[in-house]
This record gives C-alpha cells, sequence and structure tokens, in this order.
C-alpha cells in the first residue's frame, strides 16, 4: 500500500512538471491581443520623445511599458532599420544595406525568402500562420513597399504626407478592424534633415507626430478596439545634428513602447532591447511563432505573467551626460571663445544621482578623475569632458 502510494504521488509530481512544461512551451501560442498595431515615427529620438510637448506618446510610455534605451542596427539610415523593423532580424541577414534597395539588388542577397528575394517580413510571417488575418501597412515613406510582399498585405496604402497617413489608418481601423497593421510617419526625419535635431522645429515636428497618433488612438476607441489592442510605438533611428546614419548613441537610440492589452503598467523594461525584436513582440502579442530564421526576440516582459530576464551583466543604460556651460549655441559644442578674460566653467547634472567627474585635456574621465564641486575658472584652451559616476561606475555619456 505504502509502495503504491508513493507511485501515485511520483506520478502526480511527474504529470505536474509535465504539464507545467506543456505550458511554458506553448505560452507563445497564447494570443494575448486580438489585434496589434505598431506606429513607427521615424527619426523620433528617446530626446524628442521627453523635450517635445507629446502628453499621448508619454501616456503610453507611462502607462505601459517601456525602454528610451532601444537600439538602431547598423548603419543608422532609414531603409536598413525600417528593413529590420519589418523584417524581424539584421541587415547581415534581410540584405537591405541602403535606402535605394529593391529586390532585385543582389549585393548581399537575404538568407531566407519568401517570394521574389526578399526576406520574410512580419506579413509574410502572419499570412502563413493565420491565413485569414486582415493586415494594413500604411507607409507614409513610400520605399518601405519594397521591403515586403505586397501581394501578402490585404491594404497596402502609400499616403502623399503624414496628414493622409492618419486619415488612412483611422478609416482602415473603422472599416477593417485589422489583426495588425503597420504605421510609419515620417515627417519628424523631414524636420531633423532640415532644422536638426534637438531643434525647436524638430521638437514641433514631434509635438505633431503626437497629436496624430492621439487621432489614430481616437480611432481605435471610436471602433471598439481599443481595450483589445497591444499598440507598439518606436523609430527607425535617432539624430545628431542635421542628420543620422552614424554609430552615435544619439544615433542609435529609439524609444520603445508597448501599451494595452495584457500590458505591464508604468513598467521600465531593463532588458537589451533592439529594432529587431519589435515585429517579434508583435507576434508574441498574437500568439504567433517566431521564425527561427528571424533574429528578433520578443520582450515578454512587457507582458503580465512574464518577469523580467535575469542578466548576468550590468545593463549599460546611460543617461543623459552633463551639460557644460556656457552651453552648445545651435550645433557647436559647449565654450567658446574668450579673449583677454578668463572663461568661467560650470557643469550641470541633470539628473538626481552621482556625482560629476572630469577632465581639461580631453582625455576621458574616470572614477579618479577629478571631482566637480563648483564654477572653474579656464585661463589657457583646454577640452573638457565630464561624466556622471555613481558607486565608481560611468553611468552617464
Amino acid at each position: 500500500m505504502i509502495h503504491s502510494r508513493i507511485f501515485m504521488l511520483l506520478t502526480l509530481v511527474l504529470f505536474s512538471i509535465l504539464l507545467s512544461a506543456c505550458e511554458q512551451g506553448n505560452d507563445q501560442n497564447k494570443r494575448i491581443a486580438s489585434y496589434v498595431v505598431i506606429i513607427g515615427i521615424d527619426g523620433l529620438s528617446p530626446d524628442g520623445l521627453r523635450n517635445s510637448e507629446a502628453p499621448n506618446l508619454q501616456r503610453l510610455a507611462s502607462e505601459g511599458a517601456h525602454s528610451n534605451h532601444a537600439r538602431a542596427v547598423m548603419p543608422t539610415n532609414s531603409g536598413p532599420n525600417w528593413a529590420s523593423l519589418l523584417n524581424g532580424t539584421t541587415v547581415e541577414q534581410h540584405g537591405v544595406m541602403v535606402n535605394s534597395w529593391t529586390p532585385d539588388d543582389f549585393v548581399m542577397p537575404p538568407v531566407v525568402v519568401y517570394e521574389d528575394n526578399v526576406f520574410p517580413s512580419i506579413f509574410a510571417v502572419i499570412r502563413h500562420q493565420l491565413p485569414d488575418a486582415e493586415t494594413g501597412a500604411i507607409f507614409d515613406w513610400n520605399p518601405m513597399e519594397r521591403y515586403v510582399e505586397n501581394e501578402l498585405i490585404s491594404n497596402l496604402q502609400l499616403p502623399s504626407d503624414h496628414f493622409e497617413t492618419t486619415r488612412l489608418a483611422s478609416d482602415y481601423f473603422r472599416a477593417s478592424r485589422p489583426d495588425f497593421t503597420f504605421i510609419q510617419l515620417d515627417h519628424v526625419d523631414s524636420a531633423l534633415h532640415r532644422y536638426g535635431h534637438g531643434s525647436d522645429e524638430y521638437y514641433k515636428a514631434v509635438a505633431n507626430a503626437d497629436s496624430l497618433v492621439g487621432l489614430m488612438l481616437d480611432a481605435l476607441k471610436e471602433t471598439g478596439m481599443y481595450e483589445e489592442t497591444v499598440i507598439l510605438v518606436t523609430s527607425d533611428h535617432g539624430g545628431l545634428g542635421q542628420g543620422h546614419g552614424g554609430n552615435s548613441p544619439q544615433e542609435m537610440q529609439v524609444p520603445f513602447i508597448v501599451y494595452g492589452k495584457g500590458v505591464k503598467r508604468g513598467h521600465l523594461l531593463r532588458q537589451p532591447i533592439n529594432a529587431y525584436d519589435v515585429p517579434a513582440t508583435a507576434l508574441f502579442a498574437l500568439g504567433l511563432k517566431v521564425p527561427f530564421e528571424w533574429t528578433g526576440r520578443p520582450v515578454k516582459a512587457a507582458f503580465t505573467g512574464y518577469d523580467d530576464p535575469e542578466l548576468m551583466f550590468h545593463l549599460n543604460h546611460l543617461i543623459n551626460e552633463p551639460e557644460i556651460l556656457p552651453g552648445r549655441d545651435g550645433f557647436n559644442p559647449a565654450g567658446g571663445l574668450f579673449i583677454e578674460e578668463p572663461a568661467i566653467m560650470e557643469i550641470v547634472n541633470p539628473h538626481n544621482v552621482g556625482e560629476i567627474r572630469f577632465t581639461t585635456d580631453g582625455s576621458l574621465p574616470g572614477a579618479e578623475s577629478q571631482l566637480y564641486t563648483g564654477p572653474l575658472e579656464i585661463r589657457e584652451n583646454s577640452v573638457v569632458r565630464a561624466r556622471i559616476f555613481e558607486n565608481g561606475r560611468p553611468v552617464s555619456h
């Protein structure tokens, strides 16, 4: 009798373990939301989101799950990055290295294809697993149509500007209640190139994009989709001066926002996130399998019931660098030319953490560099570099 009870107990334990394993293995197939919408805003940087009048986007971030340290792919040009945001993988895999890429460009052929030499995009993956799904693509930057399988998209629109993009997206929600929609706004990038990243005109363009996002949210509410939707907001790159394409943090870092059905509220995502993780996260919300051929991983920690991953190493999420005064003049660096008078240098910590350490010979500040305690008089040519440290470790650019 005792052996029989032990056998039954072991059987129940083994069954529970197997059931738990099966549930964990299948959790990617549980549909979290009825609808998923990706909104990509070309040229939107974390700085642009933080310093603009953007109540809608800021609310989605603060009431959802977000990171200000997601990374674009290199090079930080629109073509390679929009392709990564659509195809769930890197430039080395999908082959879109330049904005002018077309399917007959065999300089770097895709490692796998669906049709016509195009790497399988999120539209191909959805169509493969949900043949009857209603899917939409509304690309303000029209060349994006070359990066996807047009014949697999239920509704592909190539509007003339960001206003028409918003109208078409809103009308599409009302008419079709699509399972998945990818919307791209391009005018923030135009302001970046014309006026410069961080200019008043750039911030106004971000504010305008925010108001357009608000109109799209209103349309989702009108249709009854809003409460059953996961919304992903991101960008293809940031900016530096009047351009992008380099590998600086200002160009590489982009916001990543997840909001809606099944998403954690007010959750800061503390993990590495890349542009190609965006479509993988969209598939996860739709309960679909992420292809092995993709590099991207779903950011599961954005959703309730999923813990933040345990990292083996320190996450290098750097905060904004100290501000050196006299401040910047347009795109010119801080400081200036002082003739027959000393320069009074002041360094401001924009955060309530850490301490400032600096050098005056152009070298990178370290934990043993001079501690900033107040304004200094500079009487000779100097290149000042400053950085914020916390517990001896650099935590800023």
